[in-house]
């Protein structure tokens, strides 16, 4: 069962980073990790990550997640989502002596601290000045209002480390009759008492509007099948090529030798795409990466300004791994 599945990591045991990335590009765990991991004030945490179109959205946690056989959802993920319909708003979640402080402009999530509540009105005076807002509505979050939701879900299934599983197991749960879903979403939202107070009223309300979703409950399981294929093409390939960590490893040793940056790393069969940043001018990055050895052939396919970074170019390169050739 999914009881167990999901644990929600505390706001205050988070520190919130945004950040922008290419568009339409989907960074893998491996490449945000790699990235903006620096950025963690944590030595010893771990992260959880969520990304849109433009942008990525991190969570780092003050303390490493162990577990396998869990889905973890930051609790500023799901404040967020009472906000996130905003044009400008700030959102004050209290819980016990600390104040949680989220800002939403245009539907992103900006800022996200953690304060006692006696430094709250000045926070927020500083907050407005800083992300530049007119007249933010302030709303009061509790901790009722926060729901989780299939859709949630799905996004934060891509971090776990039985990931095909779980995707199966909800692909099996969705094909099943639409009553049989809800009662299923319920049971689910039961182990999660310390966000339902009123589960009863709300899910009989919920079963009468569910009838009028078969068109997104298609749209789920399309996106399910969709995340379920990326993830069998991706084991297959981690177990046909095992020295995948080490051509990686060696990738980013070449990149980082001039002070480069990696933004994406995809490697499928002896094919590699990346697209990494580099000083204006300098392709020195191709012959470091020929004089490793592991490389049979490495293509510039395209070249532009790197716009938030001033002096460097955005390489996107193709790339031929040497003896992997079928």
């Amino acid at each position: 069962m999914f009881f167990n599945l999901i644990e929600i990591i505390p706001v205050e045991d988070t520190f919130f980073v945004v950040a922008e990335k290419p568009p339409d590009v989907w960074l893998s765990k491996e490449a945000i990790e790699l990235n903006y991991k620096h950025l963690s004030p944590f030595k010893e945490g771990d992260m959880i990550s969520y990304q849109t179109r433009e942008k990525v959205f991190i969570w780092f946690v003050r303390y490493p997640l162990v577990s396998e056989k869990k889905l973890f959802i930051p609790e500023g993920y799901l404040i967020f989502k009472r906000l996130k319909d905003y044009r400008e708003a700030i959102g004050v979640y209290r819980k016990d002596e600390l104040t949680a402080v989220s800002v939403v402009k245009d539907g992103s999530l900006l800022s996200q601290m953690v304060f006692r509540h006696e430094y709250l009105h000045e926070k927020m005076e500083l907050l407005e000045k800083e992300y530049s807002l007119i007249s933010p509505e302030v709303i009061e979050i509790a901790p009722s209002m926060l729901k989780i939701s299939l859709k949630d879900i799905l996004n934060f299934a891509n971090f776990s480390f039985e990931k095909e599983k779980i995707l199966e197991s909800f692909i099996e749960y969705l094909t099943v009759p639409l009553v049989f879903t809800f009662f299923f979403v319920t049971a689910f939202n039961v182990g999660l008492k310390k966000y339902l107070e009123n589960l009863k009223v709300e899910k009989q309300m919920e079963l009468q509007s569910l009838k009028k979703k078969n068109k997104d409950v298609r749209e789920l399981v399309y996106e399910l099948q969709e995340k379920s294929s990326f993830w069998k093409n991706f084991l297959k390939n981690e177990i046909k090529y095992p020295n995948f960590y080490f051509i990686l490893g060696s990738f980013l040793k070449a990149v980082k030798k001039n002070k480069g940056y990696v933004n994406y790393f995809e490697m499928n069969g002896n094919q590699i795409s990346a697209w990494i940043g580099v000083r204006t001018g300098d392709t020195t990055v191709v012959n470091d990466l020929l004089q490793t050895g592991i490389f049979k052939s490495v293509k510039i396919v395209s070249s532009v300004k790197d716009r938030k970074k001033e002096g460097y170019d955005i390489l996107n390169l193709e790339i031929l791994v040497k003896g992997t050739e079928k």
